[in-house]
Order: structure tokens, then C-alpha cells, then sequence
């Protein structure tokens, strides 16, 4: 199924009658080093990446007198940044930088709604996610959990307003982020530690639709404790077939399951793994000659290097980090089937898979068709291929150029902006040179980012306007109790009934169970949304003592 366009996902996370302001910046493929070092004498992996980058304004009530021009005021409230690695046989979407100003406060959205933020960054991760899978290729959603005060917006940690997680609520909060998107996906079938599969009746049914399973790993956290961490719909799971693991997806993400550790794991921009893999590096004397093993003296296995980690100064600290994957397996790919990477492959293998992906001429004509609409991308692997056929299936990116003589292009329709790597960077290391301490600098740091990004495409209408359309969840509204209904059921200690005294039944027929709390809160509600329920008063009765408890001296004989 077609993913929605980015506008309609995010009004559905919106809520009801909320208008944002928002900006989708995007970049062309473009090489890149590979994620996973190569084994010694062999070649780098052919690597692209392309950056998105969305923005999330609103439009703050300010008097007339500060308003210079007709062009209305904005203030950013959130910023999200997401990279795209592609290969020829995986799709890495990783999560670089996301962060809020502490401004949200101004739409004075009511306290129970579900948090925006969330909504917005699921809505995108799974936009991203949904245009960028293809046919036969497995793709891997990662993230790297670090609490710190700001990301994106300085001086936004000066905003009282500003909520900032701890070390362990990112984790929780990043886990719910990206557990929508796991749930739209099938299970997997369970498999041992080999990597093989452990039911066979559930192969079939995987093979035929699109599973996935997450990965969670926090160092210096057993299993036991980083379960915690798991989002509250991983209880539900059945143990035979779970969706949340701690453990790392060595077999799903890696090209060569026999290959040193320094190849087994992959080195993201800003990431204490990599500098990590950079230290150990140097106890490797020479990577590139083919007799080299390519072993660490230190560290000879996977989870060695997961153990050494809770020990290096970014995870050690004192406060916790998590590493975080999302495998996607495409239909007729099972997750028992390890990666291949396209290095090892030959041209044979490559050719093969190409003709069985294409289904008839027609497609082929019609695939082609599609890639020479497209100008300035990078083909240097298959992975640009398989990326080109999608692209019909994707409205934000077959639009033609603008006419006017720019290094960015605009996309009217969408909100989406293309710029050149160069000018992208320039527009994000921007924004990080900025203010936000206060309201109104922040709505001044604003408007000269948006300034500087209409100086580039040469235009000014380039914010999508979003309204939401979501409605809130029907929750038991707490109206103000009467003084008779102050303290609920399970806050009153009764007395220990005796054997004689009587029972009244409830309403239906039985005794609530007071062992649960959500029995008694279900029946509380029941009882107060009741039309002919009233406050009950309490009337004080006698005591009498049943003639079963009254003991009788036992009558002395005569003798």
C-alpha cells in the first residue's frame, strides 16, 4: 500500500483545529563513506545518503505594534532531523538530532492530549520509513538515546517552560515514538541465537507480509532492567513470537556474520560507538593488507564490544544511553535470512536479482521511463535502482524543477524543499548559531532562519500550513464530586464482618473484586454515569449480635 503524503500523516497526528506551520527540507542521494568498515584488502561498500529536515512553527498572538510587515510571525516549537543510508541490499534510516524550544505552551493544548511531539516525530519516521522501502530489500530504523539540555535551539534550555527528559524517560519516550511503526508490521518468527528459525508453522505467514521486531541495547543495563525501558504495549506480547528484544540485530544489519567485530558494527555521524571503533582501530596495525585479520588484541567478539561500552565516558557518566533498531523485512524476506553485503556479491548475482525484481517489459519500459525523469542522482550501486522505481509512488519527488536559476528547488505542492548538500548544511549549522532564551528572540532567531531559506529558493510562500484533524481520545472526564463521593471505595477500610451479618450484592449481582483497581475504577464510573444514581447517604444502624455468637454457660449438673 501507498504510504499518505507527509501533510495528510501529520494532520492525522495533529489535533482537531491546531494549525502548524510546516517545513520539510530534503537532499538528493549523494556518496558517502560506508557505514561498515570493510575487511582487510576489499573495497568500501557503495554508500549514498540523503538528509531530511522538518520544522514545526506556529503562528504566536503578538501586538500590532511588533508586527513590521504583512508577512506573518512565526515560532519554531520542534526540529527533527533524519539521515538515509542506501546500499544495495540495505536501507538505513537514522535519527540524527531532534529537539523542542519549549514554546508549545502557546496553543494551549489541554493537559490529557497526547503528546505532539510524539505524534509529529512517528508521523515523519514513518513517512520516511514508507517511501524509502523497496522491493526485496530489508530496511533498519536506528537511533542513538542521549539526554542533553539542547540539541538544535540554543539557549532554549533558558525557557522554563522547556520540558527536558532525563537519561532514562528519552529512552522510554524514543521507545513509544518508534513503536507505532513497529505495530503496522507483522511479527517475526522466533529464531535462536544462530539466527535460524525456531518455528517452522510461522514462515509462511511472515514470508507473505511485512514483519518486523526492535532491538534495544543499554549499556551497563542487564535484560532484565533494560525491559523496562520497553513500551507498555510490549507486555501484551506473546513470549513465543516477541517485538521488542535486547540484544543486537547482528544477523539482520550486518553483510558478513564471520567478520571481525570492527566490521560488524556501523559508524554513524556523532556516535560513541564509532568513536570507539576509531579507538580500537589503531590496535589494528594494517587494515588494509589481505593477511591482515583485522582482529582487535582487546576485544574479539560483538558482545564483548557491547559490554566495553557501558565503560567508555559517554555511557558511563552517570547517566544511560540507548542504542535502538526497528528491522523491517519486506514481504518474502524472512528475518532468519542473514544480510549479504553487495561487496561480497558478483556481477552474476547482481544481474540475477535485478531480473527477477522486474515483472515484464512493460515494467521495465515504465521503469525507465521514470528514471530519466530524474537528473543529478547518484547510480553507482543497484540500491539507486530499486530507489528510482519507487519514485513514482512518491509525489514529493517527481516534480519538475523550478525555472529559476537557484542551488535549491522548490516542491509547491508538498511543503518540501530540495536543496544541494551545501546550501542544507549551511541552513541547519544556521539555526544552531541562533537564540531562543526568550520568546521573543526566539521568534527574531525565527524569522532570520526563514529569511535566510527564502534567500535561497528565491521565494517567501514556503510553509505548508497543517490543521489537525485528529480527535481526542474518549477518556472518563473527572467532574467535581460531591462531599458524599470524595473517597472511593478502595480508600475506605471496612470493619471485619462477622459470621452473622449479611451481605448486600452489587448491582450485577456480585461483590466487586477489590484486588483490582481497575474493577473498582470501571465500577465507579459506571455508578456515576448511572442516570438514576444519587449521592448515598450513609444512616447509622444498631449493632445487635446474632443469637449464633451469644455463648450460653453451660448448666452445671447436680450431683
Amino acid at each position: 500500500m501507498v504510504s499518505p503524503s507527509l501533510r495528510a500523516a501529520l494532520a492525522q497526528a495533529i489535533p482537531k483545529d491546531v494549525e502548524l506551520i510546516i517545513r520539510h527540507l530534503a537532499t538528493d542521494p549523494t556518496p558517502c563513506p560506508a557505514l561498515f568498515s570493510p575487511l582487510p584488502g576489499q573495497s568500501e561498500e557503495p554508500t549514498t545518503c540523503e538528509n531530511h529536515f522538518i520544522t514545526v512553527s506556529i503562528q504566536p498572538e503578538v501586538p500590532r505594534d511588533d508586527t513590521r510587515d504583512n508577512n506573518r510571525i512565526e515560532l519554531f516549537i520542534f526540529a527533527i532531523e533524519i539521515l538515509v543510508f542506501t546500499t544495495a541490499n540495505l536501507t538505513t534510516v537514522f535519527i540524527s538530532k531532534a529537539d523542542s524550544t519549549g514554546y508549545l505552551y502557546r496553543l494551549k493544548l489541554p493537559p490529557t492530549a497526547k503528546s505532539l511531539m510524539r505524534s509529529i516525530s512517528t508521523s515523519f519516521l514513518s513517512h520516511i520509513v514508507s517511501s524509502h522501502q523497496r522491493p526485496g530489500i530489508r530496511l533498519v530504523l536506528s537511533l542513538f538515546a542521549r539526554a542533553q539540555n539542547q540539541y538544535l535551539f540554543p539557549g532554549s534550555v533558558e525557557n522554563p517552560r522547556k520540558h527536558i527528559l532525563d537519561d532514562r524517560g528519552l529512552v522510554k519516550w524514543w521507545c513509544r515514538v518508534v513503536d507505532p511503526i513497529l505495530r503496522r508490521h507483522e511479527p517475526e518468527a522466533k529464531v535462536d541465537a544462530n539466527g535460524h528459525p525456531a518455528e517452522e508453522q510461522n514462515r509462511d505467514t511472515e514470508a507473505q507480509t511485512t514483519s518486523a521486531t526492535a532491538y534495544l541495547i543499554v549499556p551497563g543495563c542487564d535484560k532484565f532492567e533494560s525491559r523496562t525501558f520497553f513500551p507498555p504495549s510490549a507486555k501484551s506480547d506473546p513470549q513465543t513470537r516477541p517485538r521488542w528484544l535486547n540484544s543486537y540485530p547482528l544477523h539482520q544489519i550486518c553483510g558478513s556474520q564471520n567478520a571481525p567485530p570492527r566490521c560488524q558494527v556501523p559508524r554513524f555521524p556523532d556516535d560513541p560507538k564509532a568513536r570507539f571503533l576509531l579507538d580500537l582501530d589503531y590496535e589494528v596495525p594494517d587494515v588494509t593488507n589481505e593477511s591482515s585479520t583485522g582482529q582487535w588484541r582487546s576485544i574479539k567478539t560483538i558482545d564483548q564490544f557491547w559490554e566495553m561500552m557501558a565503560y567508555r565516558q559517554e555511557c558511563s557518566a552517570g547517566r544511560l544511553v540507548g542504542f535502538l533498531w526497528v528491522v523491517i523485512n519486506p514481504p518474502g524476506l524472512l528475518n532468519s535470512v542473514p544480510m549479504i553485503s553487495s561487496t561480497s556479491q558478483n556481477a552474476h548475482n547482481q544481474t540475477k536479482r535485478d531480473i527477477e525484481s522486474t515483472p515484464s517489459k512493460d515494467a521495465t519500459l515504465e521503469s525507465s521511463a521514470s528514471e530519466s525523469k530524474v537528473s543529478g542522482q547518484v547510480r553507482n550501486s543497484t540500491a539507486e535502482e530499486y530507489h528510482n522505481e519507487l519514485l513514482p509512488q512518491n509525489d514529493v519527488m517527481i516534480k519538475d524543477p523550478p525555472t529559476c536559476p537557484t542551488s535549491a528547488s522548490f516542491e509547491g505542492d508538498t511543503g518540501t524543499i530540495k536543496l544541494d548538500d551545501k546550501s542544507y548544511h549551511n541552513l541547519v549549522g544556521l539555526l544552531i548559531e541562533l537564540d531562543f532564551d526568550n520568546e521573543k528572540t526566539a521568534i527574531e532567531s525565527t524569522g532570520s532562519w526563514i529569511s535566510k531559506l527564502s534567500t535561497m529558493i528565491g521565494r517567501n510562500n514556503h510553509g505548508e500550513e497543517v490543521i489537525g484533524e485528529s480527535l481526542p481520545v474518549e477518556n472518563f472526564t473527572h467532574q467535581p464530586a460531591d462531599a458524599s463521593k470524595l473517597l472511593r471505595g478502595g480508600l475506605i477500610r471496612k470493619r471485619k464482618k462477622d459470621a452473622g451479618d449479611t451481605v448486600t450484592p452489587s448491582a450485577h449481582g456480585k461483590e466487586p473484586d477489590s484486588s483490582s483497581v481497575a474493577n473498582l475504577e470501571g465500577h465507579d464510573d459506571q455508578q456515576r454515569q448511572s442516570p438514576n444514581s444519587g449521592p448515598q447517604i450513609m444512616t447509622p444502624t444498631i449493632n445487635v449480635l446474632n443469637a449464633s455468637v451469644i455463648r450460653k454457660k453451660k448448666k452445671q449438673e447436680k450431683s
